[in-house]
């Protein structure tokens, strides 16, 4: 992994890694490989690693599989001071529901948005770069939101809808900034 040998907490000696899936459908401390003809239903595809809506006492649970349109912020970081003038805000977003065709900013907690520049190598199943100018003049604090668009017309969403273990959380990343005086 990052070209080291795979850790015991990560695997070792062997893990399955299913491109497009969240990581706990990549098992680990793998032994052996059964092709089967319909989905395998063990303790975790059917009780743990599942979306339990509110409410639903059966176990006919959907599993986690496929990840969903997703962005984050790095650049700021949450809390970070940012000295007034132009700033480059920084992120990464990712999707198994197509390429990332789209990046929106907003630099006041969501009231306005704004495009945001991609930039890298665009790769199935790979995280794609986004960068956007923010001129920070006023002072005070601020919120910055990202959100991300795919190719299959897929959005992040405001909010989530519930799920027991709040497996697939890709709201609306939020940071808090602060611009000083």
């Amino acid at each position: 992994m990052n070209g080291e040998l795979l850790q015991p907490v990560h695997g070792y000696p062997l893990r399955l890694i299913v491109p497009g899936w969240y990581g706990m459908a990549s098992v680990k401390w793998l032994r052996r490989v059964t092709v089967l003809a319909t989905p395998y239903e063990g303790f975790f595809q059917s009780h743990r690693y599942v979306y339990i809506p509110t409410g639903e006492a059966q176990p006919n649970w959907e599993p986690v599989t496929s990840l969903q349109v997703k962005s984050l912020t790095t650049r700021p970081r949450h809390g970070e001071v940012v000295q007034r003038g132009e700033f480059i805000v920084q992120g990464v977003a990712w999707s198994q529901g197509g390429e990332i065709t789209r990046l929106e900013l907003s630099t006041d907690g969501g009231l306005s948005w704004r495009e945001a520049d991609l930039f890298g190598p665009q790769a199935a199943g790979a995280w794609r770069r986004w960068k956007s100018e923010w001129h920070a003049t006023t002072p005070g604090h601020f919120i910055l939101m990202c959100r991300a668009v795919d190719s299959g017309g897929n959005t992040q969403p405001a909010s989530i809808p519930w799920n027991f273990r709040g497996y697939a959380n890709n709201s609306i990343h939020s940071i808090a900034v602060e611009v000083p005086g």
